[in-house]
């Protein structure tokens, strides 16, 4: 995200619950704050609880003009909680683009989150496009020793979608 970023010269804020995680995406906005700053950019991180989508201190609410997120939905917590934080962090004309992992075990939990969103005010901007894992990624996932569904679900993967979705008023 740091080079993405520097490239755009955009100002970005990157985000986990986790505290190790963050811990890394801390790391990485060291270690690409020169080269931000000098495309005209900036990158911190904040942590964010999508329990609380509004009671975090850091994040720029209401403000921003793209959300990108991958791998994102765990559960049906998680299907519920998000869109909540989606529309909580996007700006009136903002955009929110995912890259989600589909299987047979988890058609249920992106229902949800299809429906959450709805309620939480966001809409589609296309329809959910969807795009085949390579061999690579299912045996990257195969040694993701985080994420033990995934690894043991390896030969039910169904792929990716792509999601675009914005806040409805902006129909």
């Amino acid at each position: 995200m740091g080079l993405v970023a520097a490239t755009l010269g955009a100002h970005a804020v990157l985000t986990d619950r986790d505290p190790d995680c963050l811990a890394l995406v801390e790391a990485s906005v060291v270690a690409n704050a020169d080269a931000v700053r000098a495309a005209g950019g900036s990158v911190r991180a904040a942590a964010l609880d999508w329990a609380w989508p509004r009671g975090m201190p850091g994040i720029p609410y209401g403000s921003a003009d793209l959300v990108i997120g991958s791998e994102l939905i765990y559960d049906s917590d998680c299907a519920q909680q998000l869109p909540r934080v989606i529309a909580a962090v996007l700006s009136p004309t903002g955009r929110f683009l995912a890259l989600m992992g589909v299987h047979d075990g988890r058609v249920d939990t992106l229902d949800a989150f299809f429906v959450s969103a709805c309620a939480a005010g966001l809409e589609l901007v296309d329809e959910p496009r969807a795009l085949r894992p390579s061999a690579a990624a299912l045996d990257r996932a195969a040694g993701c020793a985080h994420d033990a569904e995934i690894s043991a679900s390896k030969g039910r993967w169904s792929g990716y979608i792509r999601v675009e979705m914005r806040l409805a008023a902006q129909a």
